[in-house]
Formats: structure tokens, sequence, C-alpha cells
């Protein structure tokens, strides 16, 4: 199972170009790094591949067919994101923030409770809070919480805008050691994009550099370090 990004263009009114002849693929349970400066085109590019805005060239395929516009058809066929601000709802409360997600996917009472539970399997931290309101958690449980919620929907891909923004080192490493686990334990193909990196980030299977809509680096992540392109960033 492969996402493939085709020459993929993406401008905004009045004819601003932001992304212009992106070409990446995320096959099932490979990570793939896109670093870029703030204002680099990476947060556009996750959300023409969600379907949140639509493509001016290029395309983006699942297996070799082209996803129909729109996030629902991206959901149907197992796709989540997690943006980088308001990923939870703040009002609700943990296990109704996961409710909510599973419900997005799931009909059936037992397996919206299963897939709960798995998102508090993965979490434990979070069921020790599953009463609480998203509103009153620290920084990295809700961003834990945006995590189990894509988990809850039982995903084939993930879609990660920036996780790290914000947190502690300490926690992004904890978070980024999660993903790698359930990347494995789902064969989960994740796309993540960062504006900066660490050493964690470049175990990803590969590793692509955006600047001003632009790709101007694609390889693995021991190329990135070894080639010492730090500077692109």
């Amino acid at each position: 199972m492969t996402i493939a990004i085709e020459k993929l263009a993406a401008s905004y009114r009045q004819g601003q170009h932001v992304l212009a002849d992106i070409d990446l693929t995320v096959d099932a349970g490979r990570m793939v790094l896109v670093l870029g400066h703030n204002g680099a085109g990476k947060t556009t590019l996750l959300n023409c591949v969600y379907g949140i805005h639509n493509l001016s060239g290029g395309r983006v395929t699942l297996d070799g067919q082209p996803l129909a516009a729109g996030t629902q058809s991206r959901t149907e066929h197992g796709i989540a994101f997690i943006p980088s601000e308001h990923a939870c709802f703040m009002g609700l409360t943990v296990t109704e923030n996961l409710l909510v997600a599973a419900s997005a996917v799931r009909s059936d009472k037992t397996a919206r409770a299963q897939a709960i539970e798995n998102a508090f399997s993965n979490f434990p931290a979070l069921k020790d809070k599953r009463a609480a309101l998203a509103g009153s958690l620290s920084g990295g449980q809700r961003r834990m919480l945006a995590v189990g919620m894509a988990i809850a929907q039982q995903p084939r891909y993930l879609l990660m805008d920036e996780p790290s923004l914000g947190l502690a080192p300490r926690i992004v490493e904890d978070l980024y050691e999660s993903i790698a686990k359930l990347r494995v334990e789902m064969n989960l193909g994740v796309v993540v994009v960062e504006q900066s990196v660490n050493p964690t980030l470049l175990r990803a299977d590969a590793v692509h550099v955006i600047r001003t809509g632009r790709q101007v680096f694609s390889g693995t992540g021991e190329d990135f370090a070894r080639q010492d392109l730090w500077e692109l960033l």
C-alpha cells in the first residue's frame, strides 16, 4: 500500500504559488520526514494530501488510484491527519475526544469502545486522565491525545503537522518513540513535517526538504546528516 504524491502543485488566491513539483511516496510501515522553515509550504502539503486544500497541479494517489477531492475520501481510505494546533476539543473530556474520533469511522458501539481502549493501552498516561477535560491537560498530554484520537480511527496512514511544536525535548523524544512503536504494530505509514530535526527523526526511512515551496533534497536521514545539509533549513 502506497500513497504517491506526484508533481504536486498548490496555489492560494490571486495565483500565489505555494508548492511546485513535489514528489514523494509513503509506504505502509514506513516513516517519511518533511523538513522546512516556517512558510516553506509544509502544512499546505499535508492539507493537499488530506484533501483540505485543492491541488493546482499533479496528483495524490493511493495504490495507483487517484483520491477523490475532500477529506471524507481520505478518512474512508484510512488516512488520519493531526494538525499542529486545535487537534482536540478542549471542552470535552479525554474519553469524549476519543469517542468522537472513533465514531468517525465506526458505527458499532462495541468497536468504538475497543478503539478507545486501544488508544489508552498505547498511551497509559491518558487513561489516568480519561475524565479530565482536554483543556486541562499539559501540552504533551494534549499531543498524546491527538495521536490517540487518530489511532482510534485505525488508520493505514498518519499525517502529522509539527508534533514537536511547543514541547520539551524529552516529551518530543517520548512521543516519537510511541509513534515508532505504533508504526511497527499497525504497519502504519507516517508522514511528519517539522521545522527542525533531531537524531530520532533522522531514523526516518526518507527525508525531504522543502524551501520556498520547492523540493531541494530527497534522501535518507543518514544522507541528510552525512552531507551536512543543515543549511537547507
